[in-house]
């Protein structure tokens, strides 16, 4: 019997979690769960003001991810999870639901040069949500980038380390087929969930 999938996608903001998460949750038909929809739809219920107010909300935001994961791993079904983890901050928690529930992780953690991720921070903020307020949040986030908080989660050895500095670079095909070998490989006996 398999043991359901977690397939974590890490990074720091602007190395493309998003666009691979959403791509592979369409190419399996997996459920999706991310820290930035949950953090807009806060925005859009609660409202936004300020960095400490959208530092809050992520904080909230990050309670519901591991709350909604908690929920989808008593299903035992594969489901994609997508954030920018603060590694070392998030690792136990999620280390803990990983063997409760007797999921198989895998990581793909994004990653791409700082000044690209830089400039895409820069590119993309009027875009974004604006509860995010990245126009006043850009150096907090490289500053964050340079100290190495978006570190792979490592719930496991299967870690993937994408570089995402060039898109039109990025194997996806590659990706996807690991991600179905991942799918379709038997990890063991399943156990029930303690």
């Amino acid at each position: 019997m398999l043991n359901p999938t977690l397939i974590v996608i890490s990074g720091a903001p602007g190395t493309g979690k998003s666009t691979l998460a959403s791509r592979l949750a369409k190419q399996f038909a997996l459920p999706c769960l991310t820290k930035d929809d949950i953090k807009e739809r806060l925005f859009d219920t609660l409202g936004w003001s300020d960095r400490v107010w959208s530092q809050r909300l992520g904080a909230v935001s990050n309670e519901l991810l591991l709350h909604m994961a908690q929920q989808m791993m008593i299903t035992q079904t594969h489901f994609i999870l997508e954030s920018s983890f603060w590694a070392e901050m998030s690792r136990p928690q999620w280390a803990k639901l990983v063997q409760r529930y007797h999921y198989a992780p895998l990581e793909i953690h994004c990653m791409a040069l700082p000044e690209t991720l830089a400039r895409r921070f820069r590119e993309r903020a009027p875009n974004r949500h604006a509860g995010h307020v990245d126009n006043v949040a850009h150096d907090a986030v490289m500053k964050q980038i340079r100290c190495g908080v978006y570190a792979p989660l490592r719930l496991s050895a299967a870690v993937v380390e994408v570089d995402t500095t060039d898109f039109a670079r990025v194997n996806y095909t590659a990706i996807e087929e690991m991600v179905r070998a991942r799918l379709e490989r038997p990890q063991g006996t399943q156990k029930t969930p303690r």
